[in-house]
């Protein structure tokens, strides 16, 4: 009888944390709270806004640097900075697209803040094992969604949209919790639901009932489409991943590949279709208009782009202002809503492709090719497809500390690592 990559392994055995693995969770606990914190700080002005936000910076950088100390008091120092090779060589090309970035200032402090936000996740990860490292990521998500939906009932003027001048009125009465807007509280919902979900050995099985019926309900108060779409694909693959046998895959590979070659004739037999609705301006909530401009841009500057981090949001030489009708709309925005277009513009083609092999198919290939993950298997390949299919109408990936980039980080770094620390 085959095992599946559950089975019947036991659960690792746990030690008291030493003084640097100690460092670690104190410096990881602080960098989740700082991702999470992040588009609620991002609302105030002053001191509290922008990319130069000095508060922004050294909290950061003091929690990476509490990291390093604790990834050099436990000897791991080494380990955590080469773990996953694709996503350094990934880092190495977005550096070298500064050379040629239209605004190479902005660009380097937004990589720099991604950096920091990679490399933390990495060492934390390699300091206190995946076990611990998910513990904390667990319990500050679901205290953030119990916060979320304490504000939804106690000050539902902010817990919820209201009417906004000259904002959208499909969004009255969505509910967004803490933060500035519901997709990103029904991104933050739905991963939250996939981690209680696959969790291993509860101990509290009618606790972790009760809040994933929350968590449900609320992500349907959001009215976040896409989260709930592709929570549901990645709910699927994750519960498919429960019943996977490592040992099967080359046909796990072949299938995926029929599976593409299958979308690909799918595509080609309706591609009428499909680009009557990318044409439609007002398909998508407004996304094909944005789409367009980027795939112009990406057409004319396939090979290198415009540089990390320097399209969007950096002035009047954004190439937006290029690609857009004067006095569009889209020279307000700060995002394409689609990663793969928006990465393709900043660091071309070959930079997708590194993004796409380092981000996506390295981590699916070590989960399908090895028993490394465990019991976390099915949460991980979960967790990881959300992430692809939320980038077809949102940006997040590399997106300096965006949560959804921060728990994709935490997906590649706990599949490339074991259960514990050594």
């Amino acid at each position: 009888m085959t095992q599946g990559v559950t089975g019947d392994e036991p659960a690792p055995r746990r030690y008291p944390l030493a003084e640097g693995e100690t460092w670690a969770a104190a410096g990881f606990a602080l960098l989740v709270v700082l991702v999470i914190l992040g588009p609620i700080l991002s609302q105030f002005g002053g001191a509290l806004a922008g990319d130069g936000n000095p508060l922004r910076q050294v909290t950061y950088i003091l929690a990476f640097l509490v990291l390093v100390a604790a990834a050099l008091r436990t000897g791991r120092a080494t380990a955590a900075f080469t773990t996953s090779a694709p996503v350094n060589l990934l880092l190495l090309w977005c550096w070298a697209s500064l050379a040629w970035a239209i605004d190479p200032g902005v660009a380097a402090r937004r990589l720099i803040l991604t950096c920091v936000i990679i490399f933390s996740v990495f060492i934390a990860v390699e300091c206190l094992g995946r076990d611990r490292a998910r513990g904390i990521v667990i319990t500050l998500f679901v205290l953030t969604f119990a916060l979320n939906l304490a504000v939804v009932l106690a000050v539902p003027g902010v817990g919820i949209h209201q009417y906004e001048f000259g904002g959208d009125p499909s969004l009255i009465g969505d509910w967004r919790g803490i933060f500035p807007e519901k997709n990103l509280t029904g991104a933050v919902t739905a991963v939250t639901a996939l981690m209680l979900f696959f969790a291993r050995r509860p101990k509290a099985g009618l606790v972790r009932a009760l809040l994933l019926a929350a968590l449900l309900a609320f992500l349907v108060k959001t009215g976040s489409k896409t989260s709930m779409g592709i929570g549901l694909a990645a709910l699927t693959a994750g519960l498919l991943y429960r019943r996977y046998d490592p040992r099967y895959w080359p046909w796990a590979m072949i299938l995926l590949a029929l599976l593409a070659l299958g979308a690909a004739l799918l595509v080609t037999a309706n591609l009428d279709r499909i680009l009557a609705v990318l044409d439609d301006r007002d398909s998508f909530t407004g996304r094909t208009q944005i789409w367009s401009s980027l795939l112009g841009y990406a057409g004319d500057h396939w090979m290198f782009g415009a540089g990390y981090g320097s399209f969007w949001n950096i002035g009047p030489a954004s190439p937006i202002f290029s690609y857009a009708r004067p006095g569009s709309w889209l020279t307000t925005i700060t995002s394409g809503h689609n990663g793969y277009l928006d990465l393709t513009t900043q660091i071309g083609l070959p930079g997708l492709a590194l993004v796409l092999f380092a981000l996506f198919l390295h981590p699916l290939g070590r989960l399908l090719t090895e028993r490394r993950a465990g019991e976390d298997g099915p949460m991980l390949m979960a967790i990881l497809v959300f992430c692809v299919g939320q980038n077809m109408t949102e940006s997040t990936m590399l997106d300096r500390d965006h949560i959804i980039q921060f728990c994709l980080i935490w997906t590649i770094a706990s599949t490339l690592r074991g259960p514990a620390a050594a």
